[in-house]
């Protein structure tokens, strides 16, 4: 009886131990996919500044894996999506057809 519960009980444990093994893997590997996904997306987003001192600041942020730091200076600089041509929304109060966006 005794070597029947030995036998049960090394058996669970290394059950466990390769169930958890397992899920470690599948872990790091998800956790390799998104790293990549990360700095991919990073990259494209880097890729919207135009001026020299975004790109310097935002590559030496991606090198690193420093991407709090790149988020907090994206935060503090966005990009200016509607360009410099266009009219600001105090010049398009009185038509009514200029409050459409372009």
């Amino acid at each position: 009886m005794d070597n029947a519960v030995y036998y049960t009980f090394s058996t669970i444990a290394q059950t466990l131990a390769g169930a958890i093994a397992l899920l470690a893997a599948f872990g790091l590997y998800r956790f390799r996919i998104l790293s990549t996904a990360l700095e991919t997306h990073a990259k494209d987003i880097r890729e919207q500044y135009s001026e020299e001192v975004d790109l310097v600041l935002t590559n030496s942020y991606i090198v690193k894996g420093d991407f709090h730091k790149f988020l907090d200076y994206l935060t503090k600089h966005p990009i200016d999506v509607t360009g410099s041509d266009e009219m600001d929304a105090s010049k398009r109060r009185g038509d009514p057809f200029l409050l459409w966006p372009l």
